[in-house]
């Protein structure tokens, strides 16, 4: 405690502070090629004494009367024997890990879900009603879960953040900010990334059981692989497939080149003859398969027979003297893609753009050309015309802070959330039951984590107007009393139209300018 406003636990007791802190936090990126965007840090003093080294792991929440509730995992301790700082990574920062996920077929929450429930993240978890229910077909993978959970974001417009301790996914733009008592503010216009064109990948994904080797069926430049006896021989294969599982391929006579119902080989002796099933297997032959770690590869082992009558054996079918074709056919169950390039134009003029590419694209959540071809126009705005930023100190944005006040939900709201029900009725639903001080506490829940009552979380992301052009914020530093933060432009056709206007309303009122200034200040004549 502080009795400062600032409440602060550390592993469920709550710790004395000054009441400062420094919260940094992060958005996710909007455009395909961006990378950028941290989970977000905590720092704070606390009285140094006994103990303190043992705070390591351990959670933490702070909560500000002004400015809300985060939590977090204490990463770091430092002290003079007077005062200890803390350095705390968000509770986002638990999906900062390693982890290998599986193929997912099935609605958006549910993978989003799935994903957090590698890093042990089970509760706490927020999904907007909108992206709940859509339905997504997705590769499995082995990498960092955040880095996973951006490239998600990107490809299907949502933003993750960290909002009254619990991990939100909502769709972009939500939410406006107004600066008010800047302190100081600056602005940058960087052309140095021009280029003349973006490009990217999208996956057109398929889900089932059906052939996963050879991709896309057999070909004349299908391996043929030959071994000699008793040989065995492991290879690596590439598929245009995520698997969950595989079938096992069984010895057969024959494999016709376009067979594909199932998993198979044929082996052909040195004579050319076909190897009978039995012969081969009496003699140790075998060939089994494995997924690989990433889920997009087989591993394959191959150990031939160790008769050395017929020997060298190949995994074929003779089609003729010296001729064969491969008869290895492997089905799997999973997510199948035919992946597709797509590229954009960006900055045409070659002078002021000499760099051809900007960006390659390659993010395997991207299902759909829409999907791609949208979040390629924002890479492409990216590379066309100067990045547009902005830095700003402020004592705050247009939320609940110096005047102490917070929104419920009203009268008619509760109203709609039980619709024809009675005062006695109303008191029959959980948390409702008591007090009038218990009905505030649980309404309250309803609202805590809205941008006006809550800004740790809410500040990232959220969209800001200066100089007639519109900027997301993308990293934002909170304190008592005060926010420093850094937005890039963030554009859309719906901020540059009047409600109702027409194209030559739009046209006259940009009459003698050039798509450059529309650029540089879209809001221009809005107001």
């Amino acid at each position: 405690m502080s009795g400062t406003g600032v409440d602060v636990t550390i592993g469920g007791l709550p710790v004395w502070n000054t009441g400062a802190y420094s919260i940094t936090e992060d958005s996710t990126p909007t455009a395909p090629d961006d990378s950028s965007g941290g989970y977000g840090q905590i720092q704070l003093p606390i009285r140094d004494k006994a103990g303190v080294k043992s705070l390591s792991g351990k959670a933490l929440t702070l909560e500000d009367g002004s400015q809300g509730k985060t939590s977090g995992i204490v990463r770091g301790l430092s002290g003079d024997g007077l005062t200890a700082q803390i350095t705390a990574d968000s509770r986002l920062g638990l999906t900062a890990v390693k982890r290998q996920a599986q193929p997912f077929v099935g609605l958006l929450g549910n993978a989003i879900r799935y994903y957090l429930g590698l890093c042990g993240v089970t509760s706490g978890i927020v999904v907007d009603s909108s992206l709940e229910p859509v339905a997504v077909k997705l590769p499995g993978w082995n990498a960092v879960v955040y880095d996973q959970l951006k490239k998600l974001a990107t490809a299907r417009k949502f933003e993750v953040s960290l909002t009254s301790s619990n991990i939100v996914f909502r769709p972009l733009r939500t939410r406006t900010a107004e600066n008010y008592r800047d302190a100081k503010s600056s602005w940058a216009l960087d052309e140095s990334n021009l280029a003349q064109s973006v490009e990217g990948y999208f996956y057109d994904y398929a889900s089932g059981t059906q052939l996963a080797y050879p991709p896309g069926g057999w070909s004349e430049d299908v391996t043929v692989y030959t071994l000699n006896a008793g040989e065995t021989t492991v290879i690596n294969l590439d598929i245009d497939a995520s698997l969950s599982s595989v079938e096992q391929p069984t010895c057969v006579a024959f494999v016709g080149r376009n067979d594909s119902g199932s998993s198979v080989y044929a082996v052909a002796g040195n004579d050319g003859l076909p190897i009978q099933p039995a012969q081969w297997l009496a003699g140790g032959g075998s060939v089994k398969v494995e997924i690989g770690d990433d889920t997009k590869s087989l591993k394959v082992t191959i150990t031939a027979s160790s008769e050395t009558q017929y020997a060298p054996y190949r995994i074929a079918v003779s089609a003729g003297t010296s001729d064969y074709y491969s008869s290895l056919r492997i089905r799997g169950t999973g997510v199948f893609f035919n992946k597709q390039k797509m590229t954009l134009p960006a900055c045409l003029d070659a002078d002021r753009a000499p760099q051809e590419i900007g960006a390659t694209v390659d993010n395997e959540f991207f299902e759909t050309r829409d999907q791609l071809y949208h979040a390629l126009l924002r890479s492409a705005a990216r590379y066309s015309s100067a990045r547009h930023t902005i830095s700003v100190q402020s004592k705050g944005i247009n939320r609940s802070g110096e005047s102490g006040s917070y929104v419920y939900p009203t009268i008619g709201e509760l109203k709609a959330l039980y619709p024809g029900a009675t005062i006695g009725s109303i008191r029959l639903q959980p948390g409702l039951g008591g007090t009038i001080a218990q009905w505030n506490e649980t309404l309250r829940d309803l609202v805590d984590g809205d941008f006006v009552n809550q800004a740790f979380g809410n500040v990232a992301g959220a969209r800001v107007v200066s100089d007639d052009c519109v900027l997301r914020i993308r990293s934002s530093t909170l304190a008592p009393g005060s926010l420093t933060y850094t937005a890039e432009r963030d554009i859309t056709i719906k901020d540059v139209f009047r409600s109702g206007e027409t194209i030559g309303q739009w046209n006259a009122r940009w009459a003698g300018k050039t798509i450059r200034d529309v650029k540089l200040t879209p809001l221009s004549g809005l107001n």
